[in-house]
């Protein structure tokens, strides 16, 4: 290893850790309060289960977090399934079912939830989840052929802008755990580059870190496919090629993708998956959320289940401003139209 790639690879692991552990850094005395030297803080607040546990975020959010996680544990060592006899007895209630299996952030994090223990391994896997990020957003944007420097900086907007504020400071970690994300995110841009190579490969792995971002959160996961779907089509149109040397194969990596993902995805959540495959109907009727009106579109049904009542420019601003991106990702959006290179 040279010099020079040494430096980046350090780099590449200390910057995100270092941009983590800032979002501590308001609060740490907070969260240590019975510490008086900053070592005593650190194994209080990262690495040591206390009788009395401060957390980074609040709500229930944070308590079904944390639930969750204890959960699981206790299903890995079979101590528990994913049914809870004692709700909704003597029926019960499949917590797995409610969730979509969706455990996987649970799943990477139980060795350090066994070593620590509940709940005290809460902060330490916020860092983690945030440093990974970092890393792993830090390698794709230099899939880009940017700068050590930009790719930085840029994953440290990522981490560090108003959605993430709110996912966490409301205990919601598993929302902006990114780790899968980004891998998939650099299989797309291997698979879509000019004179590809290897792509068999690069779709099997994108399909599972597809898989791997849904069975942490379905909405990411989903929304993540949408993405790919953008990026293909306009790659697509990028580079002018006949059907039979670019587009041909680009279809078939696509399908290898999908399929894996699709198959990873359902054969670990075979009991949920294999209920609406069949044709089942929703599996909660009760918890949906009451229909407002329906609105046909395509042919299609689509029932509305809210409103926003606009009745004057006031209402009109603050119904905008309720759903409005960060000022952030807009700043983000406006540069990327310009035709820089920064190398």
């Amino acid at each position: 290893m040279t010099p020079a790639i040494f430096f980046r690879t350090i780099c590449i692991l200390l910057v995100p850790a270092v941009l983590a552990w800032l979002w501590f850094v308001p609060v740490f005395w907070e969260l240590s309060s019975d510490q008086i030297s900053i070592w005593g803080g650190i194994r209080s607040v990262f690495f040591f289960g206390d009788n009395k546990e401060f957390f980074l975020g609040d709500t229930t959010d944070l308590q079904g977090t944390i639930w969750i996680f204890d959960h699981f544990a206790s299903i890995v060592e079979g101590d528990a399934t994913t049914v809870m006899p004692d709700i909704y007895a003597p029926i019960g209630f499949d917590v797995g079912l409610n969730t979509g299996f969706a455990w996987a952030d649970a799943a990477l994090a139980y060795p350090y939830v066994k070593w620590i223990g509940i709940p005290g391994f809460y902060n330490l896997h916020v860092f983690i989840t945030l440093w990974l990020n970092g890393v792993l957003l830090t390698l794709l944007f230099r899939q880009t052929k940017v700068s050590l420097p930009v790719a930085l900086g840029l994953a440290g907007i990522c981490i560090h802008n108003d959605v993430i504020a709110d996912e966490l400071l409301h205990g919601r970690p598993t929302q902006v755990h990114l780790w899968f994300h980004a891998l998939f995110l650099i299989s797309i841009l291997k698979l879509t580059q000019y004179r590809a190579t290897h792509t068999k490969r690069w779709a099997i792995f994108g399909g599972l870190m597809l898989a791997g971002a849904c069975l942490t959160y379905w909405f990411g996961g989903a929304s993540l496919g949408f993405i790919a779907a953008i990026v293909a089509g306009l790659s697509s149109l990028s580079i002018p090629k006949n059907f039979r040397s670019f587009s041909l194969p680009r279809l078939t990596d696509g399908l290898v993708l999908s399929g894996t993902a699709i198959t990873v995805a359902a054969a670990c959540t075979w009991r949920l998956s294999a209920h609406y495959l069949g044709g089942g109907e929703s599996l909660f009727d009760d918890l949906q959320p009451t229909t407002w009106t329906e609105w046909t579109f395509l042919g299609r049904t689509i029932p509305l289940t809210s409103v926003a009542h606009i009745s004057s420019w006031d209402s009109f601003t603050e119904a905008v401003s309720r759903n409005i991106l960060p000022s952030t990702l807009w700043w983000i959006w406006g540069l990327s139209l310009f035709p820089i290179a920064f190398k």
